[in-house]
């Protein structure tokens, strides 16, 4: 457990949303058990065996709209090899979308060894996109440098199927 703390700890100083003393209860490490969908939790038990921390940002600074229409649910850093959620800026079914979504970006950096700079894409991303509803490639084309697309496309595709992100995170992280 005190080991777990000061992953969690390293991790928060290396998104920078380390909490200051009086905000310390913003920022938490997310469980496997927090999420109630047993697929779901296995994904979450096998980012933490990888050692990939999920942390909670709640409705900390690096989460707020950005004066532009735009809201965080999470991210990935492959560099600091964790995932940060901003749960208050979105219902269960989206956080959970975001978790999964952020868990194949998990994936392909394993692919590439994990804390790159950056994650790999996988086989068959362009073959995803077409599988894509239309206005959600538009989308990603539009929002993403052109070097994020396959790896956006392929993280879209399947983030509705924790199975294959389970079997992803034990064939590539393991």
């Amino acid at each position: 457990m005190k080991n777990l703390k000061a992953l969690t700890l390293t991790a928060l100083t290396a998104f920078g949303i380390a909490a200051a003393p009086a905000a310390k209860a913003q920022v938490k490490e997310i469980v496997p058990q927090q999420f109630t969908h047993p697929a779901v939790q296995r994904v979450a038990h096998l980012l933490n065996r990888a050692g990939v921390p999920i942390i909670d940002a709640g409705n900390h600074k690096r989460c707020q709209p950005d004066g532009r229409g735009g809201v965080l649910y999470g991210f990935y850093n492959p560099k600091a090899n964790g995932m940060v959620l901003c749960t208050a800026n979105g219902d269960n079914a989206k956080i959970i979308e975001t978790f999964l979504h952020e868990a194949v970006h998990v994936i392909q950096d394993c692919r590439m060894g994990l804390k790159n700079e950056s994650t790999a894409t996988g086989y068959g991303a362009k073959q995803m996109a077409n599988r894509l509803p239309a206005e959600e490639v538009r989308w990603v084309r539009s929002h993403y440098p052109h070097d994020q697309h396959n790896h956006e496309f392929e993280a879209r595709f399947l983030d509705n199927s924790p199975e294959a992100i389970a079997k992803g995170l034990t064939t590539y992280c393991f």
